[in-house]
């Protein structure tokens, strides 16, 4: 496998950060599945040999999951994986150790965009559009690597989440103080699906879409640490915080802070032996290319 070193360290440290939320959710195997089971057998039937580009590796779900699909079919799969955080890269030099149809690289998609010319029969960019800012701009490089016939796949989390209880509640009282420290150098910037589509509304492109049903579960003992550690130092360390922190891109010590706010909400889920359940969507957006 191909290694291109460069050292990122906020994205070292995003993927750090990612790494403690996406522990409690199960997002990830659901979208590898159904990457699977919608769109593989579809290209599968057009191509001979299937070329795939994943933007953001992370934890290389998605990747393992299509090699899953390639032994069981005995398809010829070709995967490069883009990956700028060092550590999610290491983790997935050995995971992928000894397989010679993927090409792990170190860095950035726009970085590598400029210097290659290379076109894939599937490019995925699963949850990373909001480390991008100008998001027109890359949903039209993203396309400009989809060969004639082959799928763009998008995937994005939809604003329907802003409908759960603590987003009514707790977030709004944080986004109020625009003075408030931020990592968004970390964890990107807010956005939903529903822009990624309203992208491609305006470029003309025809699109359609699965919506998946998704969860963070965090249970009864991480909600009554988090309440029994309000006004100490560790409480920057609970797993709510910091799961939070990575979702609101707001410093964890910024969020426990407000111990009256957070001590109200959850005192609640105590009484009552309860874990905190946020339910929402994640959208898997697919553009076809025409032949």
């Amino acid at each position: 496998m191909l290694k291109v070193s460069i050292k990122p360290s906020h994205e070292t440290i995003g993927y750090a950060r990612y790494l403690k939320y996406i522990k409690f959710t199960s997002k990830t195997s659901m979208i590898a599945d159904m990457l699977s089971e919608f769109v593989l057998p579809k290209l599968c039937a057009r191509f001979d040999r299937i070329k795939i580009l994943d933007i953001g590796g992370g934890t290389g779900w998605i990747d393992n999951r299509i090699l899953q699909f390639s032994e069981e079919q005995q398809k010829e799969i070709q995967i490069t994986i883009l990956e700028p955080a060092e550590n999610a890269a290491h983790d997935l030099y050995g995971r992928f150790e000894g397989f010679e149809n993927v090409h792990i690289l170190e860095e950035r998609f726009e970085d590598w965009d400029k210097e290659k010319n290379e076109c894939f029969d599937i490019v995925i960019a699963s949850h990373v559009m909001y480390y991008f800012r100008d998001r027109k701009n890359f949903v039209e490089r993203c396309l400009a690597r989809v060969n004639a016939g082959g799928m763009l796949v998008i995937v994005a989390v939809s604003i329907s989440i802003l409908q759960n209880d603590i987003y009514q509640t707790i977030l709004p009282a944080f986004r109020r103080q625009s003075n408030l420290p931020r990592t968004d150098v970390y964890d990107g910037d807010f956005g939903f699906a529903e822009e990624i589509e309203h992208i491609l509304f305006s470029l003309n492109q025809v699109f359609t879409l699965k919506v998946l049903p998704s969860k963070l579960f965090l249970p009864a003992s991480t909600v009554l640490s988090a309440l029994s550690g309000l006004g100490s130092e560790e409480v920057v360390e609970q797993d709510l915080f910091t799961t939070f922190s990575f979702l609101w891109h707001f410093p964890p010590e910024v969020l426990a802070g407000q111990i009256e706010l957070w001590r109200d909400f959850l005192e609640p889920l105590v009484r009552q032996h309860a874990g905190l359940n946020i339910n929402y969507e994640d959208k898997l957006i697919f553009v076809t290319m025409e032949e």
